[in-house]
C-alpha cells in the first residue's frame, strides 16, 4: 500500500455519496460501504503505537485505554490506585505488521480478546495529512459540522465496547473501518432514552437487543454516527481496527457566541476551526480573496459582542486575541490539536521551499499587526505591505529560494527577516524544502 496519505484522496471523494450523506447528517446513521478501501495505511497506526510505548518508557503520559479479556481498562486509575504499570511492555516495539503484533499480544493469556483505545492521532504526520486532506473535502460538501475535531482509534477483539451501550450528546462524526470486522449496534434517542434511562452510558444492554438496528462493517467502509443516538461496537474473535474522526456540536447558537466562549476562558491558542476553503465563500458571508488568499476579519458583530462583557480586558488587547482566534481557526482545520512541530532542517538563504495553495498560508491585517496563520499556529509581525506580499508568493506554490522570495518583493526590506519566517513555517508544515542549501552561509 503506498504511504502517501494525499496520494489517493480524489478515489475517496469520488466514492462518497455527499448528497446522501448530507440528507441524514445530524439525524441518522448511514453506513458508506467500501468508501475508504486502501485509503489509511494499517503501518501509520503500527507507528503510532510504537510512539506512545517510547513516551509512556520515558515516563511521560499518554492518554491511552488498553482493556484486558475481562474489559478491565489496565491504564487508568481507580480510587486513587493504580491499576497496572509496565503497559509500555504491551505496546509493539518493532514495525513488522499490526497482526503480527496482535497474535503476539493474544499469546498472553490475559489478552486473548482486548481493546485498545488513544486520541489525537493527526498529532501523527500520516494521519494529519490524512485528515486534512479529508476535512477539506468534507467541508466543500456538506454543512460545517461542529466547534472541535477530535481523532481516535479502536483497536481490538473486545466482544463490545468496553463502556457498553452509551449516547455521546455533543459529538458525531465518522467511523473508518481500517482492517477486520465490527458490527455497530444502534438505538433511536427515543428509544435509548426509554430502555436506558437519561444517563449516557450502560454496561449491561441485552434487555434492550429486540429494539436495536445494526450495520455490519467491514475494512474500507466508513459509517456515520450521529449525535443522541445510543450504539455500542461488537467485535468477533478477529481483531477489527477503525478510525474515527469527530466533530463537537456548537454549545453556543451562533459562531460568535462559540469564539467568544473559549477566549473568555482564557483558551484563545487551542481555539478549533472551521476551515473556510479556498474559492468558496463562508456560511458567515466572509469571503476568502482567491487572488491573495487574504483572509478578511472576522464578523463585526464578534468584536462587538466580545467588547460587551470583557470589561477586564482592554478592548484593543481582546480584539486583537478575537482576530488571533479567528486566523488560527481558519488554518487548523477543525483539528483541536495540531500536527507536532517537525525540527531537524535549518533554512538558509539558498533553501528552495514551495507553499501549497491548496492549504495557504493566511494572512490577516488587524491594526498594526500582520496575522500569519499556517495549521492553527499564528505568528505576529508588524503590518508592513513586506509580509502580505511574502505571503502571496509563498501560496502561489512555486519553488523559490529565500533569497529569491526576499529579493522579488523589492521592498528595501532585511531577507533575515524572511528567512526567520520562513523556518517557523517549515517547522509549522506550512511550506515544504525541495532543496537544501548547497553550501552554509
Amino acid at each position: 500500500m503506498d504511504s502517501n496519505p494525499a496520494k489517493h484522496i480524489k478515489h475517496l471523494s469520488d466514492n462518497f455519496d455527499w448528497e446522501a450523506l448530507t440528507g441524514v447528517w445530524l439525524k441518522e446513521p448511514f453506513l458508506l460501504k467500501r468508501s475508504c478501501m486502501g485509503q489509511i495505511n494499517p503501518a501509520w497506526l503500527l507507528n503510532v503505537l510504537r510512539s506512545v510505548r517510547t513516551t509512556l518508557g520515558a515516563g511521560k503520559p499518554v492518554r491511552i485505554n488498553f482493556y484486558d479479556r475481562d474489559m478491565m481498562c489496565v491504564t487508568g486509575w481507580t480510587q486513587s490506585k493504580r491499576l497496572c504499570t509496565g503497559v509500555e511492555r504491551l505496546l509493539p516495539s518493532d514495525n513488522h505488521s499490526l497482526q503480527l503484533y496482535f497474535e503476539r499480544l493474544r499469546s498472553v493469556p490475559r489478552f486473548e480478546r482486548f481493546g485498545i483505545s488513544l486520541g489525537n492521532l493527526q498529532i501523527n504526520f500520516e494521519f494529519w495529512s490524512f485528515t486534512r486532506q479529508f476535512l477539506r473535502l468534507l467541508y466543500m460538501n456538506l454543512p460545517l459540522p461542529g466547534r472541535y475535531v477530535y481523532t481516535s482509534t479502536f483497536i481490538g477483539n473486545y466482544e463490545h465496547t468496553p463502556a457498553g451501550a452509551h449516547q455521546d450528546p455533543f459529538l458525531h462524526g465518522l467511523m473508518f473501518m481500517v482492517e477486520g470486522k465490527r458490527t455497530m449496534r444502534f438505538w433511536k434517542p427515543h428509544v435509548g432514552e426509554r430502555l436506558f434511562g437519561t444517563g449516557n452510558t450502560v454496561r449491561n444492554y441485552v434487555a434492550g437487543l429486540g429494539d436495536s438496528f445494526t450495520f455490519e462493517l467491514e475494512a474500507g467502509d466508513v459509517l456515520y454516527i450521529p449525535p443522541y443516538h445510543w450504539h455500542v461496537g461488537e467485535n468477533t474473535e478477529d481483531p477489527s481496527v477503525a478510525i474515527n474522526i469527530d466533530f463537537q456540536i456548537p454549545v453556543s447558537s451562533t459562531w460568535e457566541g462559540e469564539l467568544l466562549l473559549k477566549l473568555l476562558d482564557g483558551e484563545a491558542s487551542k481555539i478549533g476551526a472551521r476551515f473556510l476553503p479556498p474559492l468558496r465563500e463562508s456560511p458567515f458571508g466572509v469571503p476568502v480573496d482567491p487572488s491573495e488568499w487574504i483572509l478578511d476579519p472576522p464578523p463585526a458583530t464578534l468584536i462587538e459582542t466580545a467588547q460587551k462583557v470583557a470589561n477586564a480586558i482592554t478592548s484593543r488587547d481582546f480584539e486583537l486575541s478575537v482576530h488571533e482566534g479567528w486566523v488560527q481557526m481558519q488554518s487548523a482545520l477543525g483539528l483541536k490539536a495540531a500536527c507536532q512541530p517537525r525540527s531537524g532542517t535549518t533554512i538558509t538563504y539558498d533553501t528552495v521551499v514551495k507553499g501549497d495553495p491548496d492549504f495557504p498560508v493566511l494572512l490577516l491585517v488587524a491594526g498594526d499587526q500582520m496575522l500569519i496563520g499556517c495549521n492553527g499556529k499564528v505568528f505576529r509581525r508588524d503590518a508592513r505591505e513586506f509580509w502580505r506580499k511574502l505571503v502571496k508568493l509563498i501560496n502561489s506554490g512555486n519553488p523559490c529560494s529565500v533569497r529569491e522570495l526576499a529579493g522579488k518583493l523589492e521592498c528595501g526590506e532585511p531577507a533575515k527577516e524572511a528567512l526567520l519566517l520562513m523556518q517557523a513555517l517549515w517547522e509549522h508544515r506550512g511550506v515544504e524544502v525541495i532543496k537544501t542549501s548547497a553550501k552554509p552561509h
